[in-house]
């Protein structure tokens, strides 16, 4: 089989199923009496180990066996969940997911799993092992020493249906069926009239006599839909202990369902049996499955939605030109028409960015474990709440967004949260807390990073600046305090006293901001002394379609976020103030800092006196742009700057008029930087 074009769909659904063992762990980690929770874990294992095996990733089928045994053996009650078990599953799971973007990236496996398959034999601790559930009379034992001394091996067999399974007993029939074909039953615990019972639960254990091996018992079950289990033991006498673990195989059966295993073979047609009802696993697992309920739809390559948003953008540039036109024209019907057009165009960009739009959650999914395997190793207790995962950006924007959030939840971690023991010398509880939400506002999304920890302290960061000659001792006296926090994103300013492989070397929190700033975004931070810290990242929810409002400043034309634009005043040169050597403008009982758009293009500069004052808000303040001309609303296409250009400040990109002319784009966030 050709396995090359269902690639993208096995790394698809592959990291799907890890997402769900991880989210399952944590949830163990914190309940670990909760078998429910293991079962969701388990079904993933199981259709991952059974995608890999079609696909031919040996390395991945092998590792998810063996979490999978782990999790049978536990969800049995063969092993214990302790610390060990945890941590091992973790490192398994954390493993397979290296393995699946190995495979992405290269195609292959590159990275062994020896270590861990090892390292299961030596972790997995059995429970107290009970006695043999199957008690034989002394005519059941003349059969089963026959049966041996004629060389069968003689198995003890415990058989489970699935709860939801709607026709126990034909399942039942069918399963005996296929174990006749194979050798001969000398024992059954269930008798047939059981089986025809309402209440007769799907449970059967007997003694089988066969020439087979434990294995090719075990393919039976995947010969039958809704068998939840088949334990085989090689039998002893009732008196006798059951076998190591070591000698026990434990299969997990799930429905052969399209939907479920895509990439699996069909092994057998059951079109005609009845679907059964879906099993109530319980409240944790129910609210891992919700968001994972099937809708109507198709796969889209991106490249092919990339290709269409290109080519509306070119639509929006020539639609532009014919608004130019028809303004110029003045032709009713040509306005009409174009006013339909604006409908509809309007209509067709909302439909295109929903397709491109991702929820967060994408991301904001790996950080649980992460969070949970650097606090361990910080000796720190974490609760660590996500709020708003559904939240959806641009794709290209989330897909940018792991490395920056990484490197500020581990900063609240090492620099942020202290140690049990301080937060309890200063009445705190002993475990801390860090938030991560995300939510609209407006035509932007913001995602905050908060602790409950030691909050940073402003000094220190002032010295810190003043010693690396970042600003002079007079200029930083000049500052406010929240201004001298801002200088945490410098380059190279790290105030951690020790390096460490988390922190200490200064370069965390500027990659932070030049990352989030390249992608048309900003971020700040507040604090509290011994209250906490709070991260604030600021991001346009699409990167290239924008409603603007253009103005003139000079001959120069200019395109400023409309979805930032309160509201546009006339002001007079005398009407501005100077308050500590900085324009104010008096506006609605407020005092606005005023910059003029000179400020940014020494060409723009006229001798004019009045003024446009458009009133912009960003997610950190409020003020004044000073404009000389305002041109009107305009729907346009952002385009990144190149060459000279791309390093002019105050300007986020560029766009070609109706006209044919090109307009800068304002950053908003430039005063406030």
């Amino acid at each position: 089989m050709d396995t090359n074009e269902y690639l993208d769909m096995f790394l698809e659904e592959s990291d799907e199923h890890i997402q769900v063992m991880s989210d399952e762990m944590l949830k163990f980690e914190q309940n670990p009496k909760n078998i429910d929770i293991v079962a969701v874990m388990f079904r993933s294992a199981h259709t991952l180990k059974g995608m890999a095996g079609t696909m031919g990733f040996e390395s991945t089928q092998k590792l998810t066996h063996t979490i999978e045994n782990m999790m049978d053996d536990i969800r049995n009650e063969i092993i214990e969940p302790n610390e060990q078990t945890i941590d091992f599953m973790f490192k398994g799971i954390e493993r397979l997911e290296l393995l699946i973007n190995e495979i992405r990236e290269y195609g292959s496996e590159k990275s062994g799993i020896e270590d861990l398959i090892n390292a299961e034999k030596t972790t997995a601790k059995p429970v107290e092992i009970q006695e043999q559930s199957i008690v034989v009379d002394d005519m059941e034992k003349g059969l089963i020493l026959d049966a041996k001394e004629q060389g069968n091996n003689v198995f003890a067999v415990d058989f489970q249906l699935r709860e939801d399974c709607l026709l126990k007993t034909i399942r039942i029939n069918m399963f005996f069926k296929e174990l006749n074909n194979l050798g001969e039953v000398l024992s059954l615990k269930q008798s047939e009239e059981e089986w025809d019972k309402e209440e007769f639960n799907g449970h059967i254990d007997l003694i089988f006599a066969t020439t087979s091996s434990k294995e090719e018992i075990e393919g039976l079950v995947y010969k039958l839909s809704e068998v939840e289990f088949i334990k085989v033991n090689p039998w002893e006498d009732s008196e006798s202990p059951v076998l190591e673990e070591e000698n026990q195989l434990s299969v997990e059966a799930t429905a052969k369902e399209e939907e479920t295993e895509p990439l699996q073979k069909p092994q057998q047609d059951n079109s005609n049996s009845p679907k059964p009802k879906p099993a109530d696993t319980g409240k944790d697992s129910q609210s891992t499955d919700t968001h994972r309920k099937q809708t109507a739809s198709i796969r889209v390559n991106l490249e092919k939605i990339d290709s269409l948003m290109g080519l509306f953008e070119e639509f929006i540039v020539e639609k532009g030109r014919l608004q130019n036109i028809g303004d110029r024209l003045k032709d009713k019907e040509l306005l009409e028409s174009l006013e339909r057009i604006v409908r509809t165009s309007t209509e067709m960009q909302t439909s295109l960015l929903s397709m491109r739009m991702i929820p967060l959650d994408t991301i904001f999914n790996r950080f649980p474990r992460m969070v949970r395997n650097t606090s361990k190793d910080l000796g720190k207790n974490i609760n660590f709440v996500i709020e708003g995962a559904e939240t959806e950006l641009d794709r290209t924007v989330v897909e940018e967004l792991g490395d920056p959030l990484v490197h500020l939840l581990r900063n609240s971690l090492d620099h942020g949260v202290e140690m049990p023991e301080v937060r309890k010398e200063r009445g705190k509880s002993e475990q801390g807390t860090i938030l991560l939400r995300a939510y609209h506002k407006g035509n932007e999304a913001i995602i905050e990073i908060k602790d409950d920890g030691n909050g940073i302290n402003v000094q220190k960061i002032k010295d810190k600046i003043i010693k690396q000659n970042v600003i002079t001792e007079k200029e930083a006296n000049l500052l406010t305090d929240d201004e001298i926090i801002q200088y945490i994103f410098s380059s190279g300013l790290s105030t951690a006293d020790q390096i460490t492989n988390l922190s200490g070397r200064g370069v965390g929190l500027d990659v932070v901001k030049t990352k989030i700033e390249s992608l048309g975004g900003s971020v700040k931070v507040t604090t509290e002394v011994g209250v906490g810290t709070t991260f604030i990242i600021v991001l346009p929810l699409t990167l290239s379609i924008i409603q603007s409002l253009l103005v003139r400043q000079g001959e120069q034309t200019f395109a400023v976020p409309l979805a930032n634009v309160l509201e546009t005043i006339f002001v007079e040169e005398e009407q501005i103030r100077t308050i500590m050597e900085q324009p104010v403008l008096y506006y609605r009982n407020e005092i606005l800092t005023t910059h003029k758009y000179s400020e940014l293009f020494a060409k723009t500069h006229t001798d004019n006196n009045k003024y446009y004052a458009l009133i912009i808000q960003n997610a950190f303040q409020k003020y004044a742009l000073l404009v000389n001309e305002i041109i009107g609303q305009q729907e346009i296409v952002l385009k990144p700057l190149q060459g000279y250009a791309k390093d002019l400040q105050g300007v986020t990109g560029a766009t070609v008029l109706g006209d044919g002319s090109v307009a800068f784009v304002l950053d908003i966030n430039f005063f406030q930087k």
